[in-house]
């Protein structure tokens, strides 16, 4: 019986590795980008640059910036886990 409840329970065990969810996750090389002086007729154009280091692609669906003088774009296409955008 002993035998018996040892084997269900490192089975259980061994389920929940094999379930481990795969997930997206942002990691941005800098928070916060200082524009300093931009130059009378430059564009302005600055990027964050960000990895996905999870496990799966990573879709950004939407982006908001905190003030009308920017206009943020987003990647059209998924960042594949270990790429960069």
């Amino acid at each position: 019986m002993k035998k018996t409840v040892l084997v269900l329970f490192l089975g259980l065990i061994s389920l929940g590795i094999y379930a481990q969810e795969t997930t997206a996750k942002i990691e941005f090389k800098s928070e916060t980008i200082d524009y300093g002086d931009i130059d009378k007729g430059s564009d302005g154009v600055r990027v964050f640059e960000f990895t996905n280091t999870g496990t799966a692609p990573l879709v950004i669906s939407d982006v908001r910036s905190s003030c009308g003088c920017t206009i943020p774009k987003k990647p059209e296409e998924p960042i594949m886990p270990g790429k960069t955008g």
